[in-house]
């Protein structure tokens, strides 16, 4: 086969996979329209108050990342039981990291790293519960590489900055992409059931969202994007709530 033979067959390839990814994102978009769960959330964010964020010492910050691991342990490993997963995907730890920006995620080794700017930035210790178990049910639903031991889930807001750049550019990445939005859609309804469990505030867990949702410029996400935006996320983490 000729270089041009190869050519049109790597674009009919292209081709295909995109379409593939296209039907996939249509379905993963099915149940987020701008209807009135939508425009309440729109509404909800230019209207309310959310609580002022609590400043807490390095100190503190590290101890209340351990409150909540050991909070959520016993929940965490009764469900993966329940759920017949294996007992190596229900291992983690904690690390708290001295960084500026509103974030957390799961490494391939299933270290947790929360970074002090998201700790510093909240006000409920429910709302970073919920990031905890968000980046557990990584861990839990097997959403991460194991084996290359590299952060594959979980960024919070580094995701939504740099979706754009990233999507543009790589293209062949875009099926990916559409799965790994919808591995944050499961995480987040694994980690509500956690939270839930836990005995924690679903009403002040919310809020951590609604914080992601005012700094995300987005109403919904792109093709391209690895994320859903903070509004998709909320009016799903509500729809799921009125399913527990």
């Amino acid at each position: 086969m000729g270089n041009l033979g190869i050519w049109n067959l790597s674009n009919a390839i292209s081709v295909a996979l995109l379409f593939l990814a296209l039907s996939f994102h249509n379905l993963l978009i099915a149940d987020i329209k701008f209807d009135d769960s939508f425009k309440s959330v729109v509404r909800e964010l230019n209207e309310s108050q959310i609580p002022r964020p609590q400043i807490r010492s390095w100190e503190k910050s590290q101890e209340l990342v351990e409150s909540i691991h050991f909070r959520i342990y016993d929940i965490t490993k009764k469900i993966c039981s329940q759920e017949n997963i294996q007992p190596n995907d229900c291992r983690w730890n904690n690390t708290v990291v001295r960084s500026p920006l509103f974030n957390a995620f799961i490494k391939g080794s299933g270290q947790i790293v929360v970074s002090t700017g998201l700790i510093d930035k909240i006000t409920y210790e429910d709302e970073l519960a919920f990031v905890v178990a968000h980046e557990v049910a990584h861990q839990v639903l097997d959403h991460i590489d194991k084996n290359k031991g590299i952060v594959v889930a979980g960024t919070i807001l580094a995701g939504l900055l740099l979706d754009d750049f990233i999507g543009g550019v790589v293209f062949g990445n875009g099926l990916g992409q559409v799965f790994s939005r919808k591995n944050e859609s499961s995480a987040d309804a694994l980690a509500l059931r956690i939270v839930l469990l836990a005995g924690y505030d679903p009403a002040k867990a919310r809020y951590v969202l609604m914080r992601m949702a005012k700094m995300d410029v987005r109403l919904t996400s792109k093709f391209m994007q690895s994320h859903p935006s903070g509004i998709e996320r909320i009016v799903m983490y509500d729809k799921i709530l009125g399913r527990l």
